[in-house]
């Protein structure tokens, strides 16, 4: 009876310790494989939101669905989009072309149409299409221009003087922008610690 009495008690013990570590390191748990997916698609629930309302009248994308018959060369040999999907841990996958949506799928696990996405790093492409889009039109003359030139708030901020293109390439000089996970109280750290 005391092997089990003991043995009972090492489990509580060891399943104590356990807790102890998951919420000391549940930063690094949530923001990683394979929970991140989770994390990242539930931003909502984890952290403080505000609703946005949507400025006027909305365009939602035509869908014309085709199969996206592709494969790529790595280390040697042609793979399939599925492969890519796999080895990259694609959440979502949206190919669009003529302003049209072509192509779509979701091969991760809490990914789906109606999902909400943390986008982090892909609003950088959004962005400098955006960009090319205002350039092509004459909304901007020039990307060596100063970002106050468009956004007068920003006049005598540490913003001034930074131009459009320093934006772009994440060169500014504005902020921690360095995204080293090696740094413990860098801004990519604390946002980690923030969300958990």
């Amino acid at each position: 009876m005391r092997i089990e009495a003991g043995g009972w008690l090492l489990g509580a013990a060891a399943a104590g310790a356990g807790a102890v570590w998951l919420w000391r390191h549940q930063d690094e748990v949530m923001t990683r494989r394979p929970v991140n997916e989770w994390t990242f698609t539930h931003m909502n629930l984890l952290m403080p939101t505000e609703d946005v309302r949507r400025g006027g009248d909305v365009f939602p994308l035509p869908r014309r669905p085709r199969p996206l018959e592709v494969t790529y060369g790595f280390e040697g040999r042609e793979r399939s989009l599925a492969e890519l999907h796999a080895r990259t841990n694609t959440t979502s996958f949206v190919v669009l072309h003529g302003g049209e949506i072509v192509h779509e799928s979701y091969p991760g696990y809490f990914a789906g149409v109606d999902v909400r996405f943390q986008m982090f790093s892909m609003t950088k492409s959004v962005t400098s299409m955006l960009i090319g889009i205002a350039l092509d039109e004459g909304a901007i003359k020039d990307v060596t221009e100063s970002v106050t030139v468009y956004c007068r708030e920003l006049v005598g901020s540490a913003f001034d003087g930074v131009t459009i293109e320093h934006l772009l390439d994440m060169s500014s000089g504005v902020g921690d922008l360095v995204e080293d996970y090696t740094v413990r109280d860098s801004l990519i750290n604390r946002f980690a610690k923030a969300a958990t």
